[in-house]
């Protein structure tokens, strides 16, 4: 693959989630400077052994939790992702004492664990060795945190293990990290609009409070320091730097920044993208209390009477309202012909929690946009292999009538 330094170790295919992947250009030095900036955010000591049911495809699972522990000549437990899906507890059985200190997860996997672990296996578990988890690939869901954090209390699991962190293709892999305690935030969401400040109505530590599902707060993403070689900026639309505790799109510069896309595959204005050495990453977010909040993509967005309503935040209110998991409800942002709306998709059949969403729907946006309903069987949601919600392929696949046994209400 090339000599160390400059040259290129791997190509790494972003997934796909907003466009075509592309292939991003690791290059050695790249990845020896993710290496030593996420050893700092777990504490990495010799001797460690690390655990993941990651897809190797995917830069989390294949850099994060595959390339440095073995280049760390630790020990590895590795399984398929069908093998956690059918029993989670296999994942968790790899933290018994003398075994795994470390891994990484989507927070959905802990909701998941949480709910389909019996209380008798979990009986015969040994968390108290659990030191970090990195939570990342998708918005982070505090309560989901939360209720695995109870859940897993008896077995000895400290909610301080978890480290949110975020991070992209592009930048080899982490940008950013929180420690314990995590900060959680509750912004005022009608009040968002990009290059003005947040309103923070409240804050809160990670398991300070329960935290209902779709109630509106952000959880911290942690801060680059001094040694890690990442800078942060936000700007504003165009381009230029906003001051802390605004709204704008969240830029990176540093050693693990990668060289570009493979055959020039640059994306357009609104994708990600490489400027001047700087990488734009067309994710809207905030720096708060120092720490970095992401508010989701820039393109997930609805732009009402001037601010912008951001998609994450309204799957967690849809899928709460509609009294379902969170993975299992998806909104669409549409700007179509100069008229605003969203489209909800749903898997579930039709019933009384259509009239629910759509009055909270209406009361959140109030009665300009236009409203789409689309209930269907599992699978209506489509996403990229690493779990991204693939929203403008699910609304072409519908008005291309290729969604099969929906029901649609406008």
């Amino acid at each position: 693959m090339g000599p160390r330094g400059e040259g290129i170790a791997l190509l790494q295919f972003t997934s796909g989630s907003t466009g075509r992947p592309r292939g991003v250009q690791v290059s050695w030095q790249n990845l020896a400077a993710n290496r030593a900036l996420q050893s700092r955010l777990i504490g990495w000591k010799d001797g460690d052994g690390f655990a993941s049911w990651l897809p190797l495809h995917h830069d989390m699972g294949l850099i994060g939790c595959c390339l440095f522990p073995v280049a760390s000549q630790s020990n590895l437990w590795l399984m398929r992702p069908d093998q956690f899906i059918r029993d989670p507890a296999r994942w968790l059985d790899c933290f018994g004492p003398g075994r795994a200190s470390h891994s990484a997860a989507p927070s959905f996997a802990f909701a998941y664990a949480a709910r389909r672990i019996r209380p008798r296996r979990l009986d015969e578990l040994d968390l108290s060795g659990w030191r970090s988890v990195c939570v990342g690939a998708e918005a982070v869901d505090p309560a989901a945190l939360g209720a695995f954090a109870r859940f897993a209390a008896p077995a000895g699991f400290s909610p301080d293990a978890y480290v949110p962190c975020y991070g992209l293709a592009e930048n080899t892999l982490a940008v950013t990290g929180a420690a314990a305690p995590v900060l959680i935030v509750r912004p005022d969401w009608a009040a968002l609009r990009i290059g003005r400040a947040v309103t923070v109505e409240d804050t809160a530590r990670l398991g300070d409070r329960a935290v209902e599902p779709g109630s509106g707060w952000l959880v911290g993403h942690g801060f680059s320091q001094e040694g890690d070689g990442v800078g942060v900026r936000i700007l504003d639309e165009d381009g230029r730097p906003v001051p802390a505790g605004h709204i704008g799109e969240i830029a990176v510069s540093g050693t693990s920044v990668a060289r570009g896309y493979h055959a020039g595959r640059e994306g357009g204005p609104h994708a990600t993208r490489f400027v001047d050495g700087e990488l734009r990453t067309a994710d809207a977010g905030f720096l708060h209390d120092g720490q970095l909040f992401i508010l989701g993509r820039m393109g997930d967005s609805l732009k009402l009477r001037g601010r912008s309503v951001y998609v994450d935040d309204l799957d967690a209110k849809v899928a709460a309202v509609a009294g379902l998991d969170r993975d299992r409800a998806a909104v669409v942002a549409l700007n179509d012909r100069g008229r605003a709306g969203v489209a909800v998709f749903v898997e579930a059949a039709p019933g009384p929690w259509t009239e629910k969403v759509t009055e909270m729907l209406r009361a959140e946006l109030g009665p300009e946009p236009t409203l789409t309903l689309v209930a269907g069987r599992r699978g209506l949601l489509k996403r990229t292999t690493s779990g991204k919600l693939r929203r403008r392929h699910m609304w072409q696949l519908l008005q291309e009538g290729r969604l099969e046994a929906v029901t649609t209400r406008l």
